[in-house]
């Protein structure tokens, strides 16, 4: 008899589990709806998947379409791996009623291929324990941004549309600019970025700690430099991955001192020359590397993005680089 009563409290203590578990998830009163929303409200699931954090928010009248963030570059050193990735980011979406996935990829450092295999895999998880009827989307930021193109340009049967924020479209070109800028004196660095009209750096020797620090981590994810692993680089780089079948827009900074200006120019010859120019659009802006105003800005490039997805036709405010 004891036995008996002890199974039946278990099996109504996991029912009002259950129950209360559903509550925190819908309701708008919950702790957990509130610790996260900004005008509305949305469910959070954070997943483990092959040791990467994903974390995957609905929202409340939800459209069903789902845009994937890939976050930036984090040092090793100061990757947290319990940190929400893009979480300022995740809101604007969900304001307008699109649902949001995204990774941490589970490790710091330049970790492009990493990011793209935990992105994927959680896009795939999200399609098959979500009612994803609308569009899916990626967008990208700075490193983030190389990692969504390749995703596009290699599953378009899983994404949509692209967006790119800064994103780097050739790591060798990368890796052997930090490494020259890291080489030069502070007065020959500060000419270098007046004669490039870019914003010298506050801090020119931490500037220089961090441009090795990427360097190398650059050279730690191809296997050496470009000269010693020249194919690694280029299965990092857009620019070597043009194969778009998806529509893409990409962010230009015109006074990013991360990314220069000269990299994107490239990428976009190379982008025509593949016969890809309807598909793959640029949209400038005379700021620096990830600028809150670009940021800010990003729904309305997602607006531009959707239009050209759901209807085959770009909008005439999207230019192409030659007329910028």
């Amino acid at each position: 008899m004891k036995i008996k009563t002890a199974i039946g409290v278990l099996i109504l203590l996991i029912i009002v589990a259950a129950s209360a578990t559903v509550l925190i998830q819908a309701s708008p009163n919950s702790p957990a709806a509130q610790r996260t929303t900004g005008t509305a409200w949305y469910t959070e699931t954070r997943v483990s998947l092959d040791g990467a954090l994903g974390v995957i928010r609905v929202p409340q009248g939800w459209n069903g379409s789902l845009v994937v963030l890939c976050r930036d570059y984090v040092a090793q050193s100061d990757f947290d791996p319990f940190a929400v990735p893009l979480d300022r980011e995740s809101e604007m979406w969900l304001n307008r009623g699109v649902a949001t996935a995204a990774s941490n990829y589970g490790e710091g450092g330049m970790c492009i291929q990493r990011a793209m295999s935990a992105t994927y895999q959680l896009t795939r998880y999200v399609a098959e324990n979500y009612n994803v009827t609308g569009k899916v989307y990626l967008v990208g930021i700075s490193m983030g941004g190389s990692v969504a193109l390749i995703l596009g340009e290699r599953y378009p049967d899983v994404y949509d549309g692209v967006i790119d924020v800064c994103g780097p479209k050739d790591y060798a070109e990368q890796y052997m600019t930090k490494i020259l800028w890291a080489g030069m004196s502070s007065t020959d660095l500060e000419e270098a970025f007046v004669l490039m009209d870019l914003a010298v750096p506050s801090d020119i020797n931490a500037f220089r700690v961090a441009l090795l620090q990427s360097a190398n981590d650059i050279a730690a994810e191809c296997g050496g430099s470009p000269d010693e692993n020249p194919a690694a680089y280029q299965r990092i780089s857009p620019l070597y991955n043009l194969d778009f079948q998806i529509p893409v827009i990409y962010i230009v900074a015109t006074h990013d001192s991360e990314v220069l200006v000269a990299q994107n120019y490239e990428f976009y010859i190379a982008v025509r020359d593949a016969g890809k120019g309807d598909l793959v659009h640029v949209s400038p802006t005379p700021l620096g590397h990830l600028d809150e105003n670009t940021i800010a800005n990003l729904p309305s490039t997602f607006g531009a993005l959707a239009h050209r997805v759901e209807t085959g036709r770009w909008l005439p405010t999207v230019v192409c680089f030659l007329s910028c």
